[in-house]
Parts: structure tokens; C-alpha cells; sequence
């Protein structure tokens, strides 16, 4: 994660197009998510950080297990 100090964007809710392309939408996510999901995981290895939702046998993340009473962090700040 990335702490960005200064505020760069701002989610409008309402009648947009992102209504109208969610499908799309969730397509790219899932690609990007696939894409990205084990250097993620390997980066929080590397900084020695406990990635909660690997899942070892399927060897990627399962955003349905459940977080840790106490999570590790891995924080840096972005100087913008």
C-alpha cells in the first residue's frame, strides 16, 4: 500500500458511465488482478510482511478468508 498524502481524485456517485460499463469494468480488475496477484504476494514476502489471504494450494490470494486479529503492515508514503 501506498499512503498518498494529497487528495488526487474523488469517486462521483451517481448516473455515470461506470454504471454502464461495470461488466467491463470488473473484467479489467479481474485481469489486472490476476496479472499483479502473486508479485504482490512476493513483495509482501520480501518486506516481510504476513500476506493473510495467500492461499498456498490454490497459489493466489481468496479475498474470503477472514483478516487476523492483528494484521501486519507494510506502509509507504508517496512524496507528491
Amino acid at each position: 500500500m501506498v499512503r498518498v498524502p494529497k487528495l488526487c481524485y474523488l469517486q462521483h456517485i451517481g448516473n455515470t458511465a461506470q454504471q454502464v460499463r461495470n461488466k467491463d469494468i470488473f473484467r479489467h480488475v479481474r485481469s489486472i488482478k490476476d496479472h499483479y496477484d502473486r508479485m504482490i504476494h512476493d513483495r509482501f514476502l520480501e518486506l516481510g510482511c504476513e500476506d493473510f489471504i495467500w492461499d498456498e494450494k490454490k497459489g493466489c490470494s481468496d479475498y474470503n478468508l477472514a483478516n487476523p486479529k492483528i494484521e501486519s503492515h507494510v506502509t509507504l508514503i508517496a512524496d507528491i
